[in-house]
C-alpha cells in the first residue's frame, strides 16, 4: 500500500490494487463549488449560495488540477460547476437539488 498526501484540501490518496480511494478530511467545508472562471453557471451557483448566506469553498479546477482530478474521479464527469454538499455531488446549477441537499445537511431551513 502507498500513502500519498496531496496539497488539495487534505485529500488522502490510498492506492490499493487497481483502485484509488479518496477520503476528505472532516475539517473540509460542508459545501464546495468546483468551478472555472469562465463558466457562467459557476458564477450563478456562487451568487445563489451567497444570496442564501451559505458558506462555501470555491475551487477553481484550472488553478488546482488535483481538485479537478478528485471531483472527476468521484463523479466520472468533467463538467462544471460541480457542487459538493456533504456526501452528495450535484452537476450543474440545479436549484431544486441544491436546495434539497442544503436542507438535508441542515445548512438552510
Amino acid at each position: 500500500m502507498r500513502l500519498t498526501i496531496l496539497l488539495f484540501s487534505e485529500i488522502v490518496n490510498l492506492k490499493q490494487g487497481s483502485g484509488i480511494i479518496y477520503k476528505m478530511s472532516s475539517t473540509d467545508a460542508a459545501v464546495k463549488v468546483y468551478s472555472t472562471t469562465w463558466c457562467a453557471y459557476c458564477r450563478m451557483v456562487r451568487e445563489y449560495l451567497d444570496k442564501l448566506g451559505v458558506a462555501f469553498k470555491d475551487i477553481d479546477i484550472e488553478q488546482d488540477p488535483a481538485a479537478g482530478q478528485y471531483i472527476m474521479s468521484k463523479t466520472n464527469s468533467a463538467g462544471v460547476p460541480q457542487i459538493e454538499i456533504g456526501e452528495q455531488v450535484i452537476l450543474g446549477f440545479d436549484r431544486p437539488r441544491i436546495d434539497a441537499a442544503l436542507k438535508q445537511n441542515q445548512l438552510i431551513n
